[in-house]
């Protein structure tokens, strides 16, 4: 499969096939039902932290440890564009909701907003969650929030219009390693390397307790 171990996987919207990311910085798309490797896409010079496939299940972004975002096009196995981040690492990237903005976070310790026609961010978030590394992002599925966690173990919730943190909860007592919104967006997941799973109600008080998980 990958060489160097796979360090991310995603679905298409359509099921039909995934993407799966190396620590040889390949990213390669999967046929699910044949489980034959379709394409073998080369650009990061460094372990793939993440991918995510567009709506249209052509398109999709990836993102390395080796600070570049590239965004492919499937079908003609391709490099669309590329952005590398100014400083740090990459180690989660998120689409948001309506997938005009494509986020990053890892060791430079912020939350960036990418819009794709840009070479530039269009917004950073600095220090989003202090001085600790930002180590996961989930954008909820029908609005402009965004949760992040980091290896503080806090989970924050952000509004990626006006980039203001709407919530802060710390329950993990190590870092958050993944974060999943329901469908629903009415709850939040998150995991930590304290091993535990912790439900959050994603509209509950500020700072509430997460539900038992």
């Amino acid at each position: 499969a990958d060489a160097g171990g796979t360090s991310a996987v995603c679905v298409s919207n359509n099921e039909r096939f995934a993407l799966s990311g190396g620590g040889d910085g390949a990213v390669r798309v999967w046929e699910l039902r044949s489980r034959e490797l379709i394409c073998d896409l080369r650009g990061h010079s460094a372990r793939v932290a993440g991918a995510c496939v567009f709506r249209d299940d052509v398109h999709a972004i990836s993102a390395s440890a080796d600070r570049s975002i590239i965004c492919w096009d499937l079908r003609k196995e391709r490099r669309v564009s590329s952005h590398m981040q100014r400083l740090g690492a990459i180690s989660a990237v998120a689409l948001s909701h309506d997938q005009s903005v494509v986020i990053t976070a890892g060791q430079s310790k912020n939350v960036t907003l990418w819009d794709l026609r840009e070479p530039q961010p269009v917004h950073v978030i600095a220090g989003a969650h202090g001085g600790a590394e930002v180590t996961a992002l989930a954008p909820l599925h029908n609005s402009d929030l965004l949760a992040s966690g980091g290896s503080d173990g806090v989970v924050r919730l952000w509004d990626v219009r006006t980039c203001r943190s709407l919530a802060d909860c710390s329950a993990h007592s190590s870092k958050v390693t993944g974060l999943a919104v329901a469908a629903d967006d009415k709850q939040l997941v998150s995991v930590g390397k304290d091993g535990c799973v912790l439900v959050w109600d994603v509209f509950g008080a500020e700072g509430a307790a997460p539900e038992d998980a």
